[in-house]
């Protein structure tokens, strides 16, 4: 499975990226802090699902989440609200996509 998480915040990249690794499950992360690089990287690479911010400087995660469908239409995209943190237990996965 591989996800990209987009925030400006590197620190909140790197709190969710601690909490995927190690885990049983065979997981890619592709972390970006800036929506333009996540877009292009996302246009011509198979992603499964998207966590982005949706206060991010050059685009909204929800403007970035409408072009990576034009090209994968069957991509999981999920926008955080500023405050909200990325949706991972200490299991994995938690609360969307699976």
């Amino acid at each position: 499975m591989n996800i990209m998480l987009v925030d400006s915040n590197a620190q909140a990249l790197s709190q969710a990226a601690k909490r995927l690794t190690g885990k049983q499950a065979a997981v890619t992360l592709f972390l970006y802090t800036n929506a333009r690089d996540a877009l292009k990287f996302a246009i011509y690479n198979n992603i499964d699902i998207v966590y982005a911010r949706q206060s991010l400087p050059e685009m909204t995660g929800a403007g970035m989440a409408g072009h990576i469908r034009r090209f994968h239409p069957d991509v999981q995209c999920h926008i955080l609200g500023d405050g909200e943190e990325f949706p991972f237990d200490g299991e994995g996965l938690q609360k969307w996509g699976k």
